[in-house]
This record gives structure tokens, C-alpha cells and sequence, in this order.
């Protein structure tokens, strides 16, 4: 067995290594694409009466996810409101992706969007110590929110409904500070504050959003997929 010096020498050896090594700062990448123009349509005949078609589609709409705000029979007009928990199933606001590289092995993240969760990590752009690299560990969730006017009308011998919908995907971004030592152990951990994003989307045609990701101003475009639009004209059936 060494002697008592030789084992404290190795363990201050061991020690120093550790205090020394040095730390790969992460390097991060980001990519967006929009999402190709949808096809669907908003608008649906019923080979019905108006008061007929008006008085199902209040009735359905009473016992579906949708709550009514206000019914104007003069105007012919219902105004809806909704909301989910998974606005990628309404709301198409094309795909993400992200890498990060730690020097050694590099991680993917691809999502939606308007994805309602997604994690995902960043790199720091500062490095407090050479031993120690600093990177964001982030969790994102969306919830959607909307509004609609359906229009009832009566058309020869039937009435015609046409859906105008607004749709805003709420994102808020949560996460930690990360330092990370050369050796793989953390050391050290701060929470961040909550980063709110708001995408929408209407019926017709495509919505700009300007968006800041970093130091970089990013124009998120989102489109309605259709889904809010037919269960709502489904209603008539």
C-alpha cells in the first residue's frame, strides 16, 4: 500500500485535473419553414330551409366544444368561441428545427410550430468559466384560442354557411440556466424568466408574424388547416 503523502498527492493531482479541464461551449443552430398554402373550404350549401339549418346548428353547437357568444338571427350571424390544447390539430404554422453541438455528438429537435409541447436545448453565448459550459434546457407549450363568425344564408331553394375564423396559438417558453462541468456533473442551475409568443391564423389566406428568436426578428407564417372550419359546417349535417 503508498504511503499517506503519495495518497494525498494523487488526490490533489485528481483535484487540480478536475478545477482544469476544459469545457466545449455548445454551439446552436436554428431553422423555420412555412408551411405550403392549405386547400379547404369554408363554405357549405344545405338543401334546406335557413330556419331549419339555423335552428340544428344552434342545437349541435350548444352540446359541442364550441361556445356561443352571441346569436343574431336578423344579422344571420353566429359568433363562436373555442379553444384546445393542441392548436397544431387547427393551426398550421410550419416546422422548427434546432441542433446542438457540444463538441463531441449533436442533438436534433424537430416540431411543429404550434406544437402544443416541445423541449428542447440552446447554447449560451457566454462561458463563465473554461471548465464550465452554459446552455438553456427549455420546455415550450401552446395553447390555442379563436373566434368564428358563422354566416347563415338563405340561397335559392336552401341556405349557404360560410366560416370566417380567427385562430392565436399562446407559446410560453420556460426553462434553466445550465453550467455544466468539463467532467459531465452540473454545477449550477437558474430559472428563467417566462418568454410569451403569439402566432394567429385566419381563414382566408396566410398571417404574418414577426417573431424574435435571439438577436434574430423571424416572419412565422400560419395558415388555418381547415379542421376549425369543417366541424363547424359539420354541425349542420
Amino acid at each position: 500500500m503508498g504511503s499517506p503523502m503519495k495518497s494525498v498527492l494523487f488526490l490533489s493531482a485528481v483535484s487540480a485535473a478536475i478545477l482544469t479541464g476544459c469545457a466545449t461551449k455548445g454551439v446552436s443552430t436554428a431553422d423555420h419553414t412555412n408551411p405550403q398554402t392549405p386547400k379547404f373550404v369554408a363554405e357549405k350549401f344545405v338543401n334546406n330551409s335557413q330556419t331549419n339549418v339555423w335552428d340544428k346548428l344552434v342545437k349541435n353547437m350548444a352540446s359541442s366544444f364550441f361556445a356561443i357568444n352571441n346569436i343574431d338571427k336578423e344579422s344571420r350571424i353566429i359568433n363562436l368561441s373555442f379553444s384546445s390544447d393542441k392548436p397544431q390539430d387547427y393551426i398550421d404554422c410550419g416546422r422548427t428545427r434546432r441542433t446542438y453541438f457540444d463538441g463531441k455528438t449533436t442533438e436534433t429537435y424537430e416540431y411543429g410550430t404550434a406544437d402544443n409541447i416541445v423541449t428542447y436545448k440552446v447554447a449560451s453565448n457566454t462561458q463563465p468559466h473554461p471548465s464550465v459550459s452554459q446552455s438553456f434546457l427549455l420546455i415550450r407549450t401552446a395553447k390555442l384560442e379563436g373566434r368564428a363568425n358563422v354566416y347563415v344564408a338563405p340561397e335559392d331553394t336552401g341556405t349557404r354557411l360560410t366560416v370566417n375564423t380567427k385562430s392565436v396559438v399562446h407559446i410560453k417558453i420556460n426553462g434553466a440556466l445550465v453550467n455544466l462541468h468539463a467532467m459531465g456533473h452540473e454545477v449550477g442551475r437558474q430559472t428563467l424568466p417566462t418568454q410569451n409568443i403569439e402566432l394567429s391564423a385566419v381563414t382566408k389566406g396566410a398571417t404574418e408574424n414577426m417573431v424574435t428568436n435571439g438577436q434574430k426578428v423571424e416572419t412565422i407564417i400560419c395558415h388555418s388547416t381547415g379542421a376549425l372550419e369543417k366541424a363547424i359546417l359539420d354541425l349542420a349535417n
